[in-house]
């Protein structure tokens, strides 16, 4: 795998999990704050 492939790879992973992080916060009724994930 090149570079750019893997810095892709990269950015899909990290866009699923925000996306699971919204929908998990969606789904909780109280408000979270939640500072952004430390990678």
């Amino acid at each position: 795998m090149s570079k750019n492939s893997k810095i892709i790879l990269g950015l899909a992973v990290v866009v699923v999990l925000a996306l699971f992080v919204m929908l998990f916060m969606g789904l909780g009724e109280k408000p979270v704050t939640v500072p952004r994930a430390p990678l």
